[in-house]
């Protein structure tokens, strides 16, 4: 279990899928650190979201909408039960049961626009492949910030850091975040 670090739902308990790795306290604390002042009324995708605890947080902390994104039954579960157990509006909240690339896909032709997009994929995961769809399907706000979750030593193509402004880069045992800003 986990709980909600801040907001009007600070302390509630979330649900937490069995083989899951879900972010850290820490982690989640730094990244509504960083965007406090920003996240309100923001739209928020959670990709790889597991339990769905970063989109109930930035809901929690007064985003307009989070967008869920799991593929693992166990998981799509535990986000269903996290949302109804805090009576978030459906309105408020939708998710997409596929694999990251194909929600992306859908979500660029909706031309879906999010303010924060959070990926933290499975660690054994190639993260430029993802992240080179994203870019690509252009579901960044302008003055949008992507936030990476990784493994401290993954490293990531060059090419793709030449299209994205790291703001910041912040280590938490073998974990890093990575926020960037898109160009």
């Amino acid at each position: 279990m986990l709980s909600i670090l801040g907001g009007k739902w600070k302390s509630r308990l979330l649900k937490t899928p069995n083989l899951i790795r879900p972010t850290a306290s820490i982690v989640r604390k730094a990244v509504f650190d960083i965007c406090r002042e920003e996240v309100e009324g923001a739209h928020f995708l959670d990709l790889y979201a597991g339990s769905g605890a970063m989109g109930i947080e930035a809901l929690s902390r007064g985003a307009k909408e989070a967008t869920f994104v799991e593929k693992a039954q166990s998981a799509i579960a535990c986000i269903r039960h996290n949302l109804k157990e805090l009576t978030i509006p459906p309105e408020q909240t939708t998710l997409f049961p596929f694999d990251a690339e194909k929600a992306v896909r859908i979500l660029s032709k909706k031309g879906a626009l999010f303010d924060f997009i959070y990926v933290d994929p499975p660690y054994a995961l190639e993260t430029s492949r993802i992240l080179k769809n994203l870019l690509e399907s252009c579901l960044l706000s302008i003055n949008g910030k992507l936030l990476l979750e990784q493994r401290r030593s993954s490293t990531l193509d060059p090419d793709l850091l030449n299209k994205l402004s790291l703001l910041s880069e912040r280590r938490f045992g073998d974990t890093a975040l990575l926020i960037f800003r898109g160009l």
